[in-house]
């Protein structure tokens, strides 16, 4: 019994090259990749032959068939969405102390310290002339300096960082000739994409009208499924330790500091010595008492600390290594029956694609990603024997 490759096999094959051409644009990076070109049948089952790769010259195609190029440099996609800001680096080294903030202002005077006692009365003398006044104290020793005032506040913040150097292009996306959101009145052409309902698809047949995406799979081929949210990748590695910043600005003066305390009382002064014996008189007026001792000084305020810089933002980690498998599940469809086969990724892996293969009795009324990680396929056999059909998924990390 002769087999047959259905056509949305080869536009799958045609999916699947483009999406290995966009993952070693990946790998790669900017390492140059070739371009391939091949003609498509116009007949069913509508297969690619002649294909070459640049920098080879195009073979000639036949008569009323069409020549579809694939892997050449389309146009820059937009910008992906920003990773996830890295962990904060450790802070830096402080920077160099800057000036001393200018003196404060000095505070107000103290209260005046109490009046010191009062000399004791010297002994009465003989009643005679007043004797002449005795001479004034010594001066009170001067009371201990004021406690140093508070640190003045701290000054204002440094100015914000420059902005970081804009990264690096993304990857060159696939060529295709991508016409918008599903038009159920376009009459679209072998190699054109769709999107609908948030998949992609390619056309696999020219005048492809009111043939609705995710129904018609004899129509169209599925380019690119609708993906779930990825997991959060890992996080990135702490980044170096950022350079010493440079020194910040003088700060601001610093606030008059509080008032000191009131001095202790100075001690009590000497008694005065007892003048000669005269006559009898009047008893001496008492001597005056100590003048109040000086005000301690007002202590220098503190210099104020710089602000240490902040660290610079971490790397991002490093992308995972994307790896392309196909999973095949071959079942035999039993006579005049409807049967859906299904084909799962395996070890975490996500579908990207898929297809199928029968031989001719078998028909495949539907073809779909009936999950994040499987792909199923419907075939009903019209024949009255037992016929081995295939659906595969094309799976990616």
């Amino acid at each position: 019994m002769r087999r047959r490759t259905a056509v949305v096999a080869s536009s799958s094959a045609l999916a699947v090259a483009l999406a290995a051409a966009a993952l070693s644009g990946v790998a790669a990076g900017a390492a140059a990749s070739p371009t391939y070109q091949a003609c498509v049948s116009h007949n069913a089952p509508y297969a690619l032959y002649d294909v070459t790769v640049s920098p080879a010259a195009a073979k000639g195609c036949a008569a009323g068939d069409r020549r579809i190029t694939w892997n050449a440099q389309g146009v820059q996609g937009a910008r992906g969405i920003p990773g996830l800001t890295g962990p904060t680096g450790p802070a830096g080294a402080n920077g160099s102390t800057g000036p001393s903030g200018s003196p404060g202002a000095t505070g107000p005077t103290g209260p005046a310290g109490p009046t010191g006692e009062t000399g004791a009365t010297g002994p009465a003398g003989a009643v005679g002339p007043t004797g002449p006044a005795g001479p004034t104290g010594a001066a009170g020793v001067a009371g201990t300096a004021g406690a140093t005032g508070a640190t003045g506040a701290t000054g204002a913040t440094g100015a914000t960082g420059a902005t970081g150097a804009t990264g690096p292009a993304g990857p060159q996306g696939p060529p295709v000739t991508y016409l918008g959101y599903w038009d159920n009145t376009y009459p679209y052409r072998v190699g054109d994409v769709v999107s609908f309902e948030g998949s992609s698809y390619i056309s696999m047949y020219t005048y492809n009208t009111d043939n609705m995406p995710n129904v018609e799979s004899w129509y169209w081929g599925l380019l690119a499924a609708k993906g779930d949210t990825g997991a959060q990748g890992p996080q990135g590695n702490t980044g170096p330790q950022g350079a010493t910043g440079n020194t910040g600005p003088q700060g601001a003066t610093g606030n008059t500091g509080p008032t000191g305390p009131t001095g202790p009382t100075g001690p009590k002064g000497d008694t005065g010595a007892t003048g000669a014996t005269g006559e009898t008189g009047a008893t001496g007026p008492t001597g005056p008492a100590g003048p109040t001792g000086p005000k301690g000084d007002t202590g220098a305020t503190g210099p104020q600390g710089p602000s240490g810089d902040v660290g610079a933002t971490g790397p991002t980690g490093p992308s995972v290594a994307n790896t392309r498998d196909q999973v095949n599940h071959l079942v035999s469809i039993g006579a005049e029956a409807t049967t859906t086969v299904t084909a799962i990724c395996t070890n975490g892996q996500v579908v990207i694609g898929g297809g199928f293969q029968t031989s001719t009795g078998v028909l495949a009324v539907s073809s779909y990603p009936s999950s994040s990680n499987t792909w199923s396929v419907t075939f009903v056999n019209s024949t009255g024997n037992a016929i081995d059909a295939t659906a595969y998924a094309i799976c990616i990390n």
